[in-house]
């Protein structure tokens, strides 16, 4: 039982920092889709300015190019959670005599013990080809759900507001 709780410490610890670079790279990428992609394709370089709202850029891209900026933020995100999903790992698949000798009892200890024994490459980004590959298709399919959500209740709520509006309108 003591082992589920060990590894739980760098998740706990990066989730901000993770949150935060997941969704400041996911507008980053979408802005310069936009402004690289749809600007050019549409020839509206000179009369279009970039679009400042995150919601009115959200809305102007279509489902797939928020796919794709969703997979890029993914695959900048697996940078730095392969890090840290191997000292979690590590921490939770510990045998108790090496928690008993201290040789990996806190998160530092851990890491520490990972780049001493297998080096940067093959021990903190060990799995990193599995880790890139959930995150890369995660994050795309996250924020494109998430956009197909929020553009239907967007216009959902559109509809429904300018019915009701109508609707009073014409009783009056």
């Amino acid at each position: 039982l003591l082992g589920f709780y060990r590894g739980i410490v760098p998740p706990l610890v990066a989730t901000s920092i993770i949150s935060t670079t997941v969704f400041s790279s996911f507008e980053m990428v979408k802005r310069q889709i936009y402004n690289n992609i749809v600007i050019n394709k549409n020839n509206h370089n000179k009369n279009n300015k970039t679009l400042s709202s995150s919601s009115l850029l959200s809305c102007s891209l279509p489902v797939s190019y928020i796919f794709i900026a969703g997979s890029c933020s993914g695959f900048l995100t697996s940078f730095l959670t392969t890090p840290l999903h191997r000292v979690k790992v590590q921490l939770q698949t510990t045998t108790s005599y090496q928690y008993q000798q201290h040789t990996l009892r806190s998160t530092i200890t851990c890491a520490k013990n990972i780049l001493q024994q297998e080096g940067l490459r093959n021990g903190m980004y060990k799995g990193w080809n599995a880790q890139v590959l959930s995150e890369t298709i995660g994050r795309g399919v996250y924020f494109g759900t998430y956009e197909m959500i929020k553009r239907f209740h967007m216009n959902y709520y559109y509809y429904y507001i300018n019915e009701e509006g109508n609707n009073n309108n014409n009783n009056n």
